[in-house]
C-alpha cells in the first residue's frame, strides 16, 4: 500500500516541530560540583578532603549510598559523622556533596512506619510517600506561638500519674541508669493512649530500631482513682501483705462497675465530687471485703443460737462482774 506523500510530508512536519520545540525548552547549564576524597576513616568518623565550600551540617554522599553530616569544617579537611554501615569505605574513595542539611519527610504518611535516621523505611512496607521535608535541626517553635497545655495525659502507671501532672504536648524528660527501665515507662505510655486520638512517636538512640516491652499492664484512670481512693480511705490497711496484689487487681477489675456518668466526669470535671468519691469508695470496699482477715469477735453466730440486744448483753455482764474489794 502506497502512502501519498502530502501525508508523509505531513507527518515529518509535525515531527520536526516537536523535536523544535523541545531542542528550545532545553537550556544546558554549567553547574560546579565538588567532589572530594577520603584521607581518613574511623569508627563512624571520616576526614574528608577536597570539600572547600560545604557547610556546617550539610549531608554529603559515599560511594554505595552511604551518607554523612559535616561537623568539623576546617579549612584544609573537613569531619564528618557516617550514617548507617560504612565497612567497605577506604582512604581514596570519592566524596561529593548534596547541597542541603539533613532532613526527613514529615506528614500524615508516616504514622504506624518505622524509619531509619534519614527517613528511609525499615518496615518493609515500601517507600514512604511525602511531599513534605524539615530539617532535623532547626529552630524551636517560640513559646507564644505554641498552643497551650490544656489535656492531661495519662501513662497508665500510678505512681507516675498520682506524682507527675503531665499534659499532651508537654516536654518530659526521663532521667535513669541503664536497666532501670525508661524505655518501659515510654512504651508503656505510648500503649497507655490506644484509642485517645494521640500521636506518639519513639525515637531509638543506639539501640537496634525497636524495644522490646514485656508484661505491660497500664492502668486506666478509672482504676487509677479507684485504687487512689482505697488507699486514702485507709481500706487496704487490713488487706495481708501477701494478699495485696491480689487485692489491688480486685480493685482494678471492680472499676468496670463505676456508673458510665461518673467515668465521663472523671475524664471531664475539674474536681472530684464528694458523690463520686463515695461511690467509687463504696465499689472499692466491697471488692476488697474478701481478702479482710475475719475478726474472732465478729464472727456470725451458730445457726439456732439466741442473740440478745447488745444493751441486755452489757448489762449481764455488768451484774456477774464482781465488786472491788474495799481496802481498810
Amino acid at each position: 500500500m502506497n502512502t501519498p506523500p502530502e501525508t508523509m510530508l505531513s507527518a515529518f512536519d509535525d515531527a520536526f516541530a516537536s523535536m523544535s520545540g523541545a531542542r528550545d525548552c532545553f537550556k544546558a547549564e554549567l553547574v560546579s560540583r565538588e567532589v572530594g576524597t577520603i584521607t581518613t576513616i574511623t569508627t563512624g568518623i571520616a576526614k574528608v578532603s577536597g570539600l572547600p565550600s560545604v557547610g556546617f551540617e550539610e549531608l554529603v554522599k559515599f560511594p554505595g549510598d552511604v551518607f554523612g553530616i559535616a561537623f568539623n569544617v576546617d579549612e584544609d579537611e573537613v569531619g564528618v559523622v557516617l550514617l548507617g554501615d560504612y565497612w567497605q569505605l577506604r582512604a581514596g574513595d570519592e566524596v561529593t556533596r548534596t547541597g542541603r542539611v539533613m532532613d526527613v519527610a514529615v506528614g500524615d504518611e508516616l504514622l504506624g512506619r518505622v524509619i531509619d535516621p534519614l527517613g528511609r523505611p525499615l518496615d518493609g512496607k515500601g517507600p514512604v510517600d511525602s511531599s513534605q521535608r524539615l530539617p532535623i535541626e532547626r529552630p524551636a517553635a517560640l513559646i507564644m506561638d505554641r498552643a497551650p497545655v490544656t489535656v492531661p495525659l495519662q501513662t497508665g502507671l500510678k505512681v507516675i500519674d498520682a506524682l507527675i501532672p503531665i499534659g499532651r504536648g508537654q516536654r518530659e524528660l526521663i532521667l535513669g541508669d541503664r536497666q532501670t527501665g525508661k524505655t518501659a515507662i515510654a512504651t508503656d505510655t505510648i500503649l497507655n493512649q490506644r484509642g485517645q486520638n494521640v500521636l506518639c512517636v519513639y525515637c531509638a538512640i543506639g539501640q537496634r530500631a525497636s524495644a522490646v516491652a514485656k508484661e505491660l499492664a497500664p492502668v486506666s484512670v478509672p482504676e487509677q482513682i479507684a485504687i487512689l481512693l482505697a488507699l486514702t480511705a485507709n481500706l487496704f490497711d487490713a488487706v495481708p501483705l501477701d494478699r495485696m496484689i491480689d487485692a489491688e487487681q480486685a480493685v482494678r477489675t471492680a472499676a468496670a462497675d463505676i456508673p458510665a456518668d461518673t467515668c465521663e466526669r472523671l475524664e471531664a470535671a475539674p474536681k472530684l465530687s464528694d458523690e463520686d468519691r463515695s461511690t467509687i469508695v463504696g465499689i472499692a470496699k466491697k471488692a476488697l471485703a474478701p481478702f479482710l482477715p475475719k475478726s474472732e469477735s465478729k464472727a456470725d453466730p451458730k445457726p439456732g443460737a439466741k442473740v440478745e440486744p447488745a444493751a441486755k448483753q452489757q448489762d449481764a455482764a455488768a451484774a456477774t462482774k464482781a465488786p472491788p474489794e474495799e481496802k481498810p
